[in-house]
């Protein structure tokens, strides 16, 4: 036999036949629309989970709106009730128990030490 026969024979064994090349071709299309249909699955997934999370989002932001609303209020009722006037008038309500001091008596520091 001739160098150019053997050498056929041996091409002939590793190309590709028809048959073959097609099935590569349908499994790389399912390959291909597999993935196109995982992505579109995992982008509603995704998208899903943020319209999800601006709702939560925006339920927290009307909560602390709803806070700061209160806490102007609870500081403008601190304010009224640390005022003088509101201090005056419930001493005033109370003056029944209360004596006015005539002669202020303090303390004064004695020189002794006091062991801890």
């Amino acid at each position: 036999m001739s160098k150019f026969i053997i050498l056929t024979k041996i091409k002939r064994k590793f190309s590709r036949s028809p048959k073959s090349f097609v099935f590569d071709i349908k499994f790389l299309n399912i390959l291909i629309i597999s993935l196109i249909c995982l992505v579109g699955v995992l982008h509603v997934v995704e998208i899903s989970s943020m319209a999800t999370k601006g709702f939560r989002i925006k339920e927290i932001e009307q909560k602390i709106e709803q806070f700061k609303k209160e806490n102007e209020k609870l500081t403008l009722q601190v304010t009224e009730l640390q005022s003088f006037d509101t201090i005056k008038e419930k001493l005033d309500s109370l003056d029944a128990g209360m004596v006015s001091v005539a002669k202020i008596e303090y303390l004064l520091p004695s020189n002794l030490a006091v062991k801890k």
